[in-house]
């Protein structure tokens, strides 16, 4: 597995709504490197089937939620102004709820033969390569798997919220030894 064509690079910069190739090549932050380049120098921990599994990172969520619900809870009691507090408080118990049942079964799992994401399965036997594309929008960090066909065609993988340095370790331990060559 090697580095890309300029051209590729281009063409998946411009899916996923990177900024213009031009600005790109000036950016140090905006990579699209092998995933194996982001990988650790220990061996990823696998489960009894001999698989590795990532849950999406929720929790910041959660807590963001609690503290709003315990400052409405606050005020609530500090105004005295009881029916609107209470429905302020539902509203944030219904969206904590919501929250919580989308986040619970999200996890990305890598074992020997795919990549098992929530929506669908990519088996290893159907891509030359796994890169890793990272860039800086506003204020934060996006990252995408991006898994290449031997077609030059690619299938572009949100990993928002996962550690992009276990993921690549986990893709380094998993992947094919064809493409180790």
């Amino acid at each position: 597995m090697s580095e890309l064509p300029i051209e590729i690079k281009e063409a998946i910069c411009k899916e996923l709504g990177m900024l213009h190739w031009a600005s790109f090549n000036k950016i140090k932050e905006d990579t699209i490197r092998p995933a194996r380049k982001y990988a650790f120098y220990n061996p990823e921990p696998v489960n009894r089937e001999g698989a590795v599994e990532f849950k999406y990172l929720a929790w910041p969520l959660w807590v963001i939620c609690i503290l709003f619900m315990g400052m409405t809870l606050r005020v609530m009691l500090y105004l005295e102004k009881y029916g609107l507090g209470a429905l302020l408080l539902g509203v944030e118990v219904i969206l904590l709820i919501l929250l919580i049942k989308r986040t619970q079964g999200r996890k990305v799992r890598l074992d020997r033969q795919k990549i098992s994401m929530p929506d669908a399965d990519y088996y290893w036997t159907d891509f030359t390569g796994a890169y890793i594309v990272t860039w800086r929008k506003e204020k934060g960090s996006n990252y995408y798997l991006v898994l290449m066909r031997p077609n030059n065609t690619w299938v572009s993988l949100d990993m928002g919220g996962l550690n992009i340095n276990r993921l690549g370790t986990a893709i380094r331990d998993m992947e094919p030894i064809s493409w180790k060559e």
